[in-house]
């Protein structure tokens, strides 16, 4: 599925990142995490990934900011957010890839 891809992961949360991980390398694929999307900005300035995970709960703002320069760039990406995630998340259409709460 992901053999000989690229996967980038914008998160702080080391859960999402290493369960992602092992699902990307188990799947054959390449994993790259940064921890902001400033630096999801700047890391593709010099590099290509094949899709993109971002956890919406960093910087909601910025992240939409950030969807739009994938989509510019032709790179397909999902949300991933937990039971806390803003409306205007769940409106576009992202899933919970952790379902936790944080309250």
């Amino acid at each position: 599925m992901f053999n000989g891809k690229t996967l980038l992961v914008i998160d702080q949360d080391f859960f999402l990142s290493d369960q992602t991980r092992r699902m990307v390398e188990g799947w054959g694929g390449a994993f790259v995490v940064v921890g902001c999307v400033a630096e999801a900005h700047e890391f593709l300035k010099s590099r290509q990934v094949d899709a993109a995970v971002i956890d919406i709960e960093l910087e909601t703002r910025d992240a939409f900011l950030l969807c739009e320069r994938l989509d510019a760039l032709g790179i397909p990406f999902v949300f991933a957010f937990g039971d806390s995630a803003p409306d205007a998340v769940r409106a576009h259409g992202g899933f919970s890839l952790r379902g936790r709460s944080t309250r």
